[in-house]
């Protein structure tokens, strides 16, 4: 089994500092993103943009991005469920390039491995 890298950007920090944590009471209850609007109070896109200084405000004060850009936000959302699974297991994280062993949930900083 091949290990998995991921590169953690500074971005993928900015977002995941912005998610929006609450408690979900379901069975035993356990904390969780809010699914609807992972980043704040608008559409995942637009409060995307805003955080990451993507897109160009219009004259109605909304933001709007091109289909590439777009596509880019999109991408960078999937990736935050190995962002939060990195820092969850080592309870930080900086940019950098992490390796997994195998399809444990053991992540660690390339540079901690030589």
């Amino acid at each position: 089994m091949e290990d998995r890298k991921f590169r953690v950007e500074e971005d993928h920090i900015q977002l995941i500092k912005n998610m929006q944590v609450t408690w979900n009471d379901l069975c035993f209850g356990s904390p969780t993103v809010d699914p609807k609007r992972p980043y704040g109070s608008t559409t995942v896109i637009e409060d995307m943009a805003k955080m990451l200084n993507i897109g160009k405000v219009d004259e109605d004060g909304e933001i709007q991005v091109s289909d590439e850009q777009e596509k880019k936000l999109l991408k960078f959302h999937k990736e935050m469920e190995t962002v939060l699974e990195i820092l969850l297991y080592n309870c930080s994280i900086k940019p950098g390039i992490y390796v997994n062993k195998g399809y444990s949930n053991e992540w660690l900083l390339s540079e901690e491995l030589t």
